[in-house]
C-alpha cells in the first residue's frame, strides 16, 4: 500500500542565547549572577506577592537557580539574567519555560525586575527580544503567559505587548499562601507576530523619543 507523503516540520532550535537590546541585554542565568540577583529580590518582597516563588535570602536564591538549572538540563526552561545596559547590573530574571520542541511552544514566565527599572522600557524590551527569538530563531508557532487571576498589573502589561486573552484556568494551583490560584492565559501566535512586532517597534521608539 502508498502512503500519503508528508512533509518533516521544521524543528525548533533550543540553545541558551544572549538577547542584546538598546537597554538590556538578557544573559543566559549562571552562578555570577547570584549575587546581584539575590539582592535585588531580598530587597523587594512585594515582587513576589503573586507567585509561589520567595526568595528571603541568599540560600533562597541558590535554591531558585538550582532548579531553573535543573529544567534547562531537562530542556523544559532557558533562564536569563535581565541586565541592565545602563550600569551592566543584573536586576532581575525572566525564563522561556513549558518548552514543547514536538509542538513548536513554549510559554514566557518567571519574569521578576526591580522597581527601580520598571516604566524604564527595559521590560517591553526584554519581552521584544524574546519574542523575536522565539519567533525567528526558535521557529515557534506560539508563545504564551499565564498570571494570577489578581495580579491586574501583569494582565494588562501582557495585554500591552498584544497578547490574545484565552481564558482562565479555574483553581489551576494552589498559591504560596494556601489559597486557590486561577491562571489567566494570554498567547501570540505566529501569524500574529508580523503585527505585533511593529506595534512593540513603535512602542519602542516613543519610549526612547
Amino acid at each position: 500500500m502508498n502512503y500519503p507523503q508528508f512533509e518533516r516540520p521544521p524543528q525548533m532550535k533550543i540553545s541558551p542565547p544572549t538577547l542584546e537590546g538598546n537597554l538590556v541585554r538578557l544573559e543566559p542565568l549562571a552562578w555570577e549572577h547570584m549575587p546581584a540577583l539575590a539582592r535585588v529580590a531580598i530587597a523587594n518582597p512585594e515582587m513576589w506577592r503573586w507567585t509561589n516563588s520567595i526568595i528571603h535570602s541568599e540560600a533562597d536564591m541558590c535554591r531558585y537557580m538550582q532548579t531553573a538549572f535543573a529544567l534547562q538540563d531537562a530542556g523544559l526552561c532557558i533562564p536569563f539574567a535581565t541586565i541592565s545596559k545602563r550600569n551592566g547590573a543584573a536586576v532581575g530574571s525572566t525564563r522561556f519555560m513549558e518548552i514543547s520542541a514536538p509542538n513548536r511552544a513554549l510559554e514566557i514566565g518567571g519574569t521578576w525586575l526591580d522597581p527601580a527599572c520598571q516604566r524604564t522600557g527595559v521590560n517591553v524590551e526584554a519581552k521584544y527580544l524574546m519574542l523575536r527569538h522565539a519567533f525567528e530563531s526558535m521557529g515557534c508557532l506560539r508563545v504564551c503567559w499565564k498570571t494570577h487571576h489578581k495580579n491586574l498589573r501583569s494582565q494588562a502589561a501582557i495585554r500591552a505587548l498584544g497578547a490574545v486573552e484565552e481564558g482562565t484556568f479555574r483553581n489551576h494551583m494552589v498559591h504560596h499562601d494556601g489559597e486557590p490560584r486561577h491562571s489567566m492565559w494570554f498567547s501570540v501566535i505566529a501569524e500574529e507576530w508580523p503585527t505585533v512586532k511593529l506595534r512593540l517597534e513603535e512602542r519602542m521608539a516613543r519610549h526612547s523619543g
